[in-house]
């Protein structure tokens, strides 16, 4: 998953993947795989150690990250449903409601 969401939005270009709770080092392998710059950050001394073993044994993960972006389809990219108010969820509109106050607590 991560591959699909890292070539979404960097659509092919250069950048750098931040990943502040590496974990197991998903993200920043999906971004290696695809030529992509990557920091990834944990305080588990652990976790980082597991994260640069997966980083060292990439290519043994191509086959995976291949055959899910062979999956991958956008039919519009954010720019073009920016440019054409293409937006969905609850601003599809356009129009961002007014801020509502908090409601207060008893205490």
């Amino acid at each position: 998953m991560p591959a699909r969401i890292i070539y979404s939005i960097l659509d092919g270009k250069k950048g750098v993947v931040l990943d502040p709770y590496v974990g197991s080092g998903t993200t920043c392998l999906a971004a290696k795989l695809l030529n992509s710059n990557y920091i990834g950050i944990d305080i588990s001394k652990e976790y980082v150690k597991d994260a640069e073993n997966r980083l060292k044994n990439y290519l043994s993960y191509k086959k995976i990250v291949d055959e899910e972006m062979s999956k991958h389809v956008v039919e519009k990219t954010f720019a073009d449903r920016k440019n054409s108010n293409g937006n969905t969820g609850k601003y599809r509109n356009g129009i961002i409601p007014p801020q509502t106050k908090p409601p207060q607590l008893p205490f």
